[in-house]
Parts: structure tokens; sequence; C-alpha cells
């Protein structure tokens, strides 16, 4: 009985300490509360376009080359903006979803009947490369088509991605051929037979057991040539890695299927470029080795490489424009830090060329301009960055430490120019006003505060001789 009684004296002593411990957080003064603003309004984000209206305005003023290589082009092409929308494309790639290119034009690629395609649209966005290959429904009919595209991102001068660019196949007829290899060994050997494309074996030590008629053809060499080498025999040896690891990838995963694009060196001494599907041979739960089933793309690689290297080209003059030295310039700027290397940069200025295309019409000026870049070719080195940035404006970026090499540079400049003029094969006299810059790595500056000086300097010069 008196246990119990304690055990009651307990739980009352224990209520009454609870009850004092709430008065007393009663008595305290309570925190204000935080008052939350009302909601005045919806907040989202617009994508600013203003840059990339600036490239579209740049790509319509390219010369006829950049548009008929860009229209007639072998494989479909199609340009979008941030926002998904379709800012051009050629007739190739209208025709592969079956369309028009008024149609496409301005169409949101949010909307197509494909969703699988989105996530590699954007992925592009994220300056990423992407590849997609699969089904895809036509714009105008129910038809299903295979497609396999390339997308890669668009960049202005400042390397911000504005959108992206996208290479185009129709694979329809590829795809529907490797599905009826799986029909029947008799089958799959007359269509091996005849196929266009190439279709080779290899074992799991990646020896090659079959290749095809196509495969000779193709690639110049005979089945003798090719049967018990290894693969990696016809690869450029600073490819071989590569696709060393993708091929080991495939075997650790167990990826029934891959595609990969591939340089492999032909019979006559071509790097030719293949686009294959790479299928493991399975033995139960055992790989033994894979097939390949491969289409030469080498054209639309040239095709993909000319598309680049005239969108950072002067076409005039063939020296790099604005934006192509803007790249490799910022590139240059981080690996002379990297190095600890300096390097000069030039702004140079054409003296009375507008009175050269008064005088003499703009023919004789754009031949001013094209003279003036030979010049400057020949008088820098191959290794140093010549771009015309603007009308009668150019740029250098030259690898030196020292100022004293700038002075060395501008004379032999002079003197070149001097040269030219006395041949007098012109109705003019080209000259140049020059700034020059140092950049140094162990007081690192921006590329716009090289610029800056160098234009200022530039100018100076031109004042000077007015």
């Amino acid at each position: 009985m008196r246990d119990e009684a304690k055990t009651k004296r307990q739980l009352i002593e224990e209520l009454c300490a609870l009850r004092r411990g709430r008065a007393e957080d009663a008595a305290r003064p309570s925190r204000p509360a935080i008052a939350r603003k009302a909601p005045v309004g919806i907040q989202g984000n617009i994508p600013d376009i203003s840059e990339r209206k600036r490239m579209e305005e740049a790509l319509r003023e390219s010369e006829e080359r950049f548009r008929t290589l860009f229209l007639q082009a072998p494989i479909g092409i199609f340009i979008y903006d941030r926002a998904l929308i379709v800012t051009d494309c050629n007739e190739r790639f209208a025709r592969i979803v079956r369309s028009s290119r008024d149609r496409i034009v301005g169409l949101d690629l949010a909307s197509l009947r494909e969703p699988a395609v989105i996530p590699h649209l954007l992925v592009a966005l994220d300056n990423r490369p992407s590849h997609y290959e699969g089904r895809y429904r036509a714009m105008t009919s129910d038809a299903d088509i295979w497609v396999s595209f390339n997308v890669n991102p668009l960049h202005n001068a400042e390397r911000e991605v504005v959108g992206g660019i996208g290479a185009v196949e129709d694979v329809t007829d590829r795809v529907k051929m490797a599905s009826a290899l799986r029909v029947g060994e008799e089958r799959y050997r007359q269509m091996v037979e005849k196929a266009n494309d190439i279709i080779l074996r290899c074992d799991r030590r990646g020896c090659f057991t079959f290749v095809n008629p196509a495969t000779e053809r193709i690639t110049g060499y005979a089945a003798s040539d090719l049967l018990g080498r290894s693969y990696l025999d016809f690869i450029p040896p600073d490819h071989r890695g590569d696709v060393t690891a993708m091929f080991t990838e495939q075997f650790a995963e167990k990826t029934m299927n891959t595609y990969s694009e591939l340089p492999i060196v032909a019979k006559d001494g071509r790097t030719m470029w293949f686009g294959q599907n790479s299928q493991l041979i399975l033995d139960g739960d055992r790989i033994e080795g894979w097939q390949v089933v491969s289409r030469d793309i080498t054209d639309r690689k040239r095709m993909e490489e000319e598309l680049r290297r005239l969108s950072i080209s002067d076409q005039l003059t063939g020296l790099y424009n604005r934006r192509g030295f803007m790249t490799l310039a910022e590139q240059q700027l981080k690996l002379a830090v990297r190095v600890r290397q300096g390097f000069l940069l030039y702004f140079a200025d054409m003296d009375n060329l507008k009175a050269v295309n008064d005088r003499f019409g703009h023919y004789e000026g754009d031949r001013a301009l094209i003279q003036t870049a030979a010049i400057l070719k020949e008088v820098f080195r191959a290794s140093d960055i010549v771009a015309r940035i603007g009308g009668d404006e150019f740029a250098v970026l030259a690898v030196s430490s020292h100022l004293r090499d700038a002075e060395i540079l501008k004379l032999r400049l002079n003197r070149r120019i001097e040269a030219v003029n006395a041949e007098g094969r012109n109705r003019f006299e080209i000259a140049l006003s020059l700034g020059v810059a140092l950049f140094d790595p162990a007081q690192p500056r921006t590329l716009d505060d090289l610029m800056s000086e160098a234009d200022e300097l530039m100018y100076a010069q031109k004042n000077t001789r007015k």
C-alpha cells in the first residue's frame, strides 16, 4: 500500500511540474508572426532572344555558297531556338518528316507526335551533343518512319547556347533490314549478300569472322584481308582508345544494341566514317561477339564540318569571322593562363576603304580587303589567329611574350604593304592603322579588355596619321 501511495504522489508531482512548465511557456512573450506578403502577380522567365535574332541576321547575310550548301545538303538539317521553335530547315528535312518548309519553320517542337524526341533536343540546350534513333510519326500522315539524328548546341559569339542544330537521316530501310535479319538463317544470308550496307561479325576478341560483299566494295578490302584480323587494325590510332572503351562498355553492361560513328582507314588510305548499329551475339548468357550493320556517312561528316567551318569563316577573305575569332581567342586565353605564356593582340583598320569604294566601286573595295587579308596571312604565322571582325577591321592573336616582338611584326607588315603598293597593280594603295596589346599571364585580363586597349591604340595611330 505504501508503495502504491508513493507511486501516486510521484504521478501528482510530475503532473504539477508539467502544468508549471506550460504556465511559464504561456507567460513568455510570443514571437511576432512573420507577415507574409500577399502575391501580387505571377513570376516567370521570359527568354531573351535578341542574341538568337542577331545570329539569324548574320546567317541571312552569309554568302550564297553557305545558303546553297545548307538547302541542298544530302541530309536533313533543322535549326531551333531555346524555346524549341524551328527557325530554319532544308528541303531534305521537310521530305524526311513528310511535310514542307513553310509548315515546319515556326513549328513548336514540343508539339511533335513523337515525344521521345524532345529530351534529345533539350540535351543540346545544356551544351551537350545528343543522338536519337527510333520511330517517328510523320507530320502529314499516320505513317511511321525511322530516323537517326545528331543534335548539337548552337552558340553565339559569346559561346552562349542559343539553340540547337540537328542533322537527320531517314533510316527506315536500314531498320527494316536489320529486323529482317532475325527472320531466319537462309533469308538472313540472302539479304546480307545483297545488302548495300556493310554487315559484318566479330568474335569476342574483336576479330572479323564474317563480312558481306558490300564491306569489300565500300572499303576496298577483300574478305581475306579482313577475316581473322582485329577491327582495331583498321581504326586510326588516335581513335582506338575511344572505340575500345565503347565496346568494353557494351560488353560489360550487355547492351544488346548500340549506335556509334567510327572512322575506318580504307584500303586506299582514306579515312571513312561509318554510322553503325552494333548488336551483341549471345549464347545463353555468354557473349560470343557482335554483329554490325554499318553505313558510309563520310559525305555527311564532311558536310557537317563544312557547315561548321562556314559558320566561323568570313566568306570574302577566307579568314575567321568575328564569331570564329572570339571562340578561338577565348580558348587561347585560357591556355595562356594555364601554361603561363603571353600573347599579342593586334587590331588593324584599313585606311580610306570608303574612298576606294566611292571612287572605284565596291568591286575594287573587295579586292582591297582580299589583298589585305592575304598580306596578314603572309606576315603572321599559320598558328596565329587572323580574322576579319568587321567591314574594314581585322584582328590577329599572335603567340608571343614581349612587346618588342610586336614592333618587329609591325615593321615586317609595313614593309610587305609597301612592297605590294610598289608593284603598281592596283588602282588604290593599301594602308593600315595598327594597335597592339600584350597579354601577361602574371597579370591576366579579359579578352574584352585587351581588345579595347588595342582598339584605342589603333585609333590613336589613325588620328595621328590624319
